[in-house]
């Protein structure tokens, strides 16, 4: 038999620990491959804009930091996984030693140097130059600028960006009419243009804007009527007029808008009855209708299957509310104060998740309904009516917290613990266990000879489960 050759053997053995170290080798060198880092000239551009702000925070100040020089993990900035390309920028708060961050004109032109940027946050800092630059970023997706502080107005360049979806510049300040070159971001779903103090009416520009979803005008000093071209917006679902001057009536079209979520007309000078339009909100969840001038009488809510809150308070309606609601509620809080709403309250027993009813201060009348049953209700407030008649039975309402019951005009009565012996200036307190609550306190009772027409009940928690109970002179 011929021997084998100790050559021969010393290969076999070496071999394989050849072919497993070229294999890790490769390996690494595949992983090192697929490592994608920023683009230099991006990077460059990124130590550009640092250089020229003002003010360095964190963020800025742990760009370079410790020799990292792969920009896509620098702190704010965020870029493609599969290209390098800078995408993103999130640099709210520049602030350093409580003074806002200041962006300089060199640092403006500095992100140019970032041509795939489509995500850029710099809201809450100081811009000392007008940023037209901006309008050059023509892949922007997302731009906030808002509580920034700007030399000048908004720059009309800012319509160059066709890809814009999301845009909000609330909170600066420019004291004239909103830009109409807004309008022309026709890829805009989000458009937030609150406490700008802008004046004049809203652009009819902005009917281009169809596929908008979220529209806030909150807070500025808007006048003339509400445009129809809303009508056409049915993709909108968060619409918000409030605390501006616009008058005139809601437009019969807003049915149209069937999407709609939220809808604020809250502290304008809008006038006219709310039109049953209304009612085919079907997703429609708050409604703030306040401190305006409508009139005439509220439809039947309980159409909108899906409201939560309604606020109507500080209006003139002179109308009524439906003898009978059509459907259960879904509504949670309802607020028509200080109206002149006249004829009888509803029974709300199919409002089982109502945990506040606010109607005092209107013209109601005749007995009250019972309460029966509400178990979420929390605070309760029908002061300065004509209701009339024996306290209802507020058997099931476990959470009771505020319940103002004061007179208007003809006296409730019912039994409850005297208040004869107790002084006309004080307050006097009542404490009952909560299977009591509420009494039914006797608001025609004489008190050191002079007639108390209103009771005013107040439920505090307490450890041992009581209830205070108040009862004031109005």
């Amino acid at each position: 038999m011929n021997a084998v050759h100790p050559l021969y053997l010393l290969v076999v053995l070496i071999y394989p620990l050849f072919i497993k170290t070229s294999s890790l080798a490769s390996q690494s060198l595949s992983k090192d491959v697929n490592v994608i880092k920023c683009i230099e000239s991006e990077r460059q551009a990124l130590l550009l804009f640092r250089q020229g702000a003002a003010n360095k925070n964190e963020i800025l100040d742990s760009w370079n930091r410790g020799g990292e020089k792969d920009c896509c993990k620098w702190k704010g900035v965020g870029c493609n996984n599969h290209t390098g390309h800078v995408t993103q920028l999130r640099l709210s708060s520049l602030v350093l030693g409580g003074v806002t961050g200041v962006i300089g004109f060199d640092t403006s032109n500095a992100l140019l140097g970032l041509p795939y940027l489509s995500y850029l946050d710099l809201r809450k800092n100081d811009i000392v130059s007008n940023p037209e630059f901006i309008g050059s970023l023509t892949n922007l997706v997302h731009l906030d600028l808002s509580y920034a502080s700007m030399n000048g107005s908004i720059p009309y360049q800012l319509g160059n960006l066709s890809k814009l979806q999301y845009l909000d510049l609330s909170f600066i300040d420019i004291y004239e009419p909103i830009p109409k070159f807004i309008g022309s971001l026709k890829t805009l779903r989000h458009l937030d243009l609150s406490r700008m103090y802008a004046q004049g009416v809203i652009p009819d520009e902005f009917g281009n804007l169809s596929k908008l979803q979220y529209l806030n005008l909150h807070n500025n000093e808007l006048n003339g009527a509400i445009p129809n071209f809303f009508a056409h917006m049915t993709a909108l679902r968060y619409l918000y007029l409030s605390s501006n001057q616009l008058n005139g009536r809601i437009p019969n079209s807003f049915g149209h808008m069937t999407a709609l979520n939220h809808l604020d007309f809250s502290e304008n000078q809008l006038i006219g009855e709310i039109p049953n339009s209304i009612l085919n909100f079907s997703s429609l969840k708050v409604v703030d209708f306040s401190y305006n001038n409508f009139t005439g009488s509220l439809p039947d809510f309980t159409l909108l299957l899906s409201l939560t809150d309604l606020l109507v308070k500080f209006n003139q309606l002179d109308g009524y509310l439906p003898r009978v609601f059509g459907n259960r509620s879904t509504l949670q809080f309802l607020d028509l104060s200080n109206n002149h709403l006249r004829g009888f309250l509803p029974d709300f027993t199919g409002f089982s998740d109502l945990y506040s009813l606010i109607i005092d201060n209107n013209q109601l009348s005749g007995s009250l309904p019972n309460f029966t049953g509400l178990s979420s209700l929390i605070s309760l407030h029908l002061s300065n009516n004509k209701f009339s008649g024996s306290l209802p039975d507020f058997t099931g309402c476990s959470s009771l917290k505020e319940l103002g019951l004061s007179s208007g005009g003809p006296r409730l009565w019912g039994h409850g613990p005297p208040v004869n012996s107790q002084p006309i200036m004080s307050s006097v307190q009542y404490t009952q266990p909560m299977s009591k609550c509420p009494v039914q306190t006797n608001i025609a009772a004489s008190v050191n000879s002079v007639n108390v027409s209103c009771a005013y009940l107040l439920v505090k928690p307490s450890p041992s489960n009581h209830i205070n109970y108040k009862l004031d002179q109005l």
